[in-house]
């Protein structure tokens, strides 16, 4: 696959009247991406990218390989308007992605994929670029790539799960959807921030397009763990229980109509034992329930 980069240091370190020139590169396409078998090993990452930390897929969504090394760095993509990018449509696009997201930020501004057919930029898009603290360039013409907050390393490019700390343990586990089939979630065991409590994983906004298809396309939703989720155990709050049966091979319906309407599951969340009504507190109990809030 080819696509086009520029080291924007090495660029200003040249003269002042120099033209913009794009290095025509081409991408041997990583055979990682493969779907892992059911047994394969489960790898998670946490990442620290500043004061916030992040969870990286296990394996790469796409194989196009921007780097020959291993080391996994951050990356942000764009899908500026077709035709000739210009600095202030460019900004414009970069602008409103910021104030949409919370899991994409500054930090992943280093390096910057543009989605395009175009093979070059003016040099005021290229300074617009540098002043973000942009060092690398990509101009990429496949829109698989889509947009939004990523890592990438010699793999290929991997997708983001921003991590915040479950601070009142409502959260039996957290779920990241599984490259495993289609509407398959997988458990993560996640911790960060010097927390004793497990992190919840959360998805770029920036990964989905809402349609008349796809109404509920990037909202984030937790389930009660009365209910199933492909490819995760349900405990129903009972330990017994969740030993029994193990992981799921179905969704329950109504968890399943709100992923086909594109909502996102993140975790499921504690319950009493079985939904009961009672809210008992004590050894015989098999979970604790979620801390509540004073006043």
């Amino acid at each position: 696959m080819k696509f086009f980069e520029i080291d924007l240091s090495a660029f200003y370190r040249a003269a002042a009247g120099e033209k913009p020139v794009f290095e025509s590169r081409t991408s041997v396409l990583s055979d990682d991406s493969d779907v892992p078998p059911k047994n394969a090993a489960r790898i998670s990452t946490v990442i620290d990218v500043g004061e916030v930390s992040y969870l990286c897929e296990e394996t790469p969504f796409h194989p196009l390989k921007l780097s020959d090394s291993s080391a996994i760095e951050q990356l942000a993509s764009f899908l500026p308007p077709e035709g000739p990018i210009s600095c202030q449509s460019l900004q414009k696009a970069i602008q409103e992605d910021l104030q949409n997201d919370d899991v994409l930020s500054s930090s992943f501004l280093r390096s910057i994929v543009l989605v395009t057919e175009e093979t070059s930029l003016d040099r005021e898009t290229l300074g617009l670029l540098s002043s973000l603290g942009c060092e690398r360039v990509f101009l990429v013409a496949d829109t698989n790539v889509g947009k939004g907050p990523l890592f990438f390393s010699c793999r290929g490019i991997f997708r983001v799960f921003r991590l915040y700390p479950d601070t009142h343990d409502a959260f039996v586990t957290s779920v990241i959807p599984s490259l495993a089939g289609k509407d398959t979630y997988q458990s993560i065991s996640a911790s960060a921030y010097g927390q004793r409590t497990k992190c919840v994983a959360v998805p770029s906004r920036l990964y989905f397009k809402r349609t008349d298809e796809l109404p509920l396309a990037g909202l984030r939703l937790s389930v009660k763990d009365v209910f199933h989720l492909k490819g995760v155990v349900t405990t129903t709050g009972n330990r017994a229980y969740e030993s029994l049966y193990g992981e799921q091979d179905a969704s329950s319906a109504a968890v399943q109509a709100a992923v086909d309407k594109g909502a996102v599951i993140v975790g499921k969340a504690t319950t009493v034992e079985f939904a009961g009504a009672q809210e008992v507190e004590g050894d015989w109990a098999d979970f604790r329930y979620p801390k509540m809030l004073e006043g």
